[in-house]
């Protein structure tokens, strides 16, 4: 056994690690960069005396699980990964403690803070609380087991699909520029919610934060980079999509500033939720001229995000590694005040430039 946990620990459980690098360092920029140890105390002390709050630590333990299950699907949908269907040799009773290896693993970022939690309810007395957390997180972990044991008994060759289908009078006609909005909502509605969720809650968060200390305009700059950096899974399922469903679009007689335009409509319809609450949110706070270079910075990242995509012959955990550096860098340069506007323009002509270089040469990934 201890040669298939070692196995299962490189193939899947380090993949997740090494993937999600850049999302595991924003939520750790979440916890501990914007709050101290006292504030998670008094947060915890309210959850653990609130059902309701409660309820949405589970609820974001939830969608977080969701992630992990989704990785794992995908990743055994892959030719690379067929080996390890032969998990099936073992006994049940094998399997099943494999997967709860696996789940346990990959839970790490909301268990460690769990056990936080009963560490807290245990020392103030909350039995209960502490009994539905624990039981929570188990749960959780249970329900990753029996997702991947249900998937192992099916056949490699079988295909993890999510989708939603409407009614025959939902169905109209779409101009181009929504194509993708719709591929989404149809073919990939977990992908969709699951990054809208983050970026709205992160906003909704820093909106909530930015009144208790000291804090100026930076940390709405920081937020739009963490905006930017939720979507990155969207900007290259994008590029997926434009290159596997859409592929005659790149030989239409259109000129490259038409593509760009639809492009950058593209996005902006995507960000508005986003947009919609920051002017909403966070305008009344802050002056005219600022929400504006904000919402220019925020599309230029995307923009530079979806046009780095397409440097093909980087693998992608290359892309991974100058993901992260480059998300750390540009909070540096935040922190030192550099105009938005300047970054702005920086992204917009990398982004663009490289869309016009590459975008003919790119071949999607089979």
């Amino acid at each position: 056994m201890k040669v298939v946990f070692a196995v299962f620990q490189k193939a899947i459980i380090w993949d997740y690690y090494r993937k999600n690098l850049l999302f595991l360092l924003v939520v750790v920029l979440f916890a501990f960069g914007f709050l101290k140890g006292q504030e998670h105390q008094s947060i915890v002390k309210q959850a653990l005396n609130s059902p309701k709050l409660l309820l949405y630590a589970v609820f974001l333990w939830l969608l977080y699980g969701v992630k992990t299950y989704l990785f794992v699907l995908r990743s055994l949908g892959q030719p690379d990964f067929r080996f390890l269907f032969h998990l099936r040799l073992l006994s049940l009773w094998q399997r099943l403690v494999v997967w709860f290896y696996v789940s346990f693993m990959l839970s790490q970022l909301t268990f460690l803070y769990a056990v936080f939690m009963v560490v807290e309810g245990l020392a103030l007395g909350k039995f209960m609380s502490v009994f539905f957390v624990f039981g929570s997180q188990f749960f959780l972990m249970l329900l990753g087991v029996f997702i991947y044991e249900r998937r192992i008994r099916q056949t490699p060759e079988a295909k993890f699909i999510f989708s939603l289908t409407f009614p025959q009078f939902f169905k109209f006609r779409l101009p181009a520029v929504l194509f993708y909005h719709k591929y989404l909502l149809y073919k990939e509605p977990i992908l969709l919610l699951l990054t809208k969720f983050f970026s709205i809650f992160s906003l909704l968060f820093v909106v909530w934060l930015f009144p208790t200390d000291d804090y100026d305009q930076r940390l709405f700059s920081m937020l739009a980079v963490i905006v930017a950096v939720s979507h990155l899974r969207i900007c290259s399922q994008y590029i997926y999509f434009q290159n596997r469903h859409l592929a005659v679009f790149r030989n239409l007689p259109l000129s490259f500033w038409y593509k760009s335009l639809m492009l950058l409509l593209g996005y902006f319809v995507l960000l508005l939720p986003e947009i919609y609450l920051f002017i909403a949110q966070v305008l009344p706070i802050t002056r005219l001229p600022y929400a504006v270079s904000w919402l220019i910075f925020l599309v230029s990242t995307i923009v530079f995000v979806h046009g780095f995509q397409y440097l093909y012959r980087l693998s992608d955990d290359a892309k991974m590694q100058y993901f992260f550096f480059g998300f750390v860098f540009l909070l540096l340069l935040i922190m030192y005040k550099v105009p938005l506007l300047i970054l702005s323009g920086i992204f917009l002509f990398t982004g663009f430039w490289l869309l016009k270089k590459f975008e003919n040469s790119y071949e999607a990934p089979q």
